[in-house]
């Protein structure tokens, strides 16, 4: 046993910045003295590592579940809505439904910031919220694409989306590349927003920490 083995540096800093400021000395200390007694020896590096990660994830979700929930909740309302019922009319209006999200990121941002007393703290649990929502919403449409696909080929809209470009797949293959492509891209844009909410709330949320 190495007792100076260390984890993956990019996840001791993760940790350090998430954690609030009571919590930044004990909590890291505890799981590396697990890391290096119990994990390393009966584990190797390598698991003993993604065991390591595996609890900074845990510290994410922890922190950050009582948005993911919410938000992946409504993502999938829509899309079942989108879907199955009237495509032409969204559950709100685009305009409405960004407000709402961003709003929330800046929530999270703020919470965390005053929190964490950090903004790359409140950034990286922004981000983290939602990359488990769109991850959420990523198993939802891997379950749904098959049950919802005959009901959806009926739709003069989706029909419509299916021939918009000649091709010759069929729906589901169809739909499932555009899922995937809906996927990556709404995941990359959402990943950007949800990256400037988390600066800007977790400096305000750092402001609000230093006043009280």
């Amino acid at each position: 046993m190495n007792p100076n083995a260390q984890p993956p540096a990019w996840a001791a800093w993760v940790l350090a910045s998430i954690l609030p400021s009571r919590d930044r000395d004990a909590v890291p200390g505890d799981l590396l003295e697990e890391y290096r007694l119990d994990r390393l020896p009966a584990l190797g590096k390598v698991w003993a590592d993604l065991w390591f990660v595996g609890q900074v994830v845990r510290q994410v979700w922890r922190s950050t579940w009582f948005a993911i929930v919410p938000l992946a909740a409504t993502l999938m309302l829509g899309d079942f809505h989108h879907a199955l019922i009237d495509p032409y009319s969204p559950v709100f209006p685009e305009n409405v439904f960004g407000t709402v999200v961003l709003a929330g990121f800046l929530l999270v941002g703020i919470v965390n910031g005053r929190r964490t007393g950090r903004v790359a703290g409140a950034t990286l649990l922004t981000t983290g919220t939602w990359a488990g929502a769109w991850f959420l919403l990523g198993l939802w449409w891997a379950m749904t694409l098959y049950p919802f696909a005959p009901f959806m080929r009926e739709s003069p809209y989706w029909i419509q989306a299916w021939h918009y470009k000649p091709n010759d797949l069929s729906f589901e293959r169809w739909l499932l590349y555009d899922n995937i492509g809906a996927f990556v891209l709404g995941g990359a844009f959402g990943l950007s927003i949800s990256t400037a909410a988390g600066v800007a709330g977790g400096l305000v949320g750092r402001a609000l920490r230093a006043r009280a």
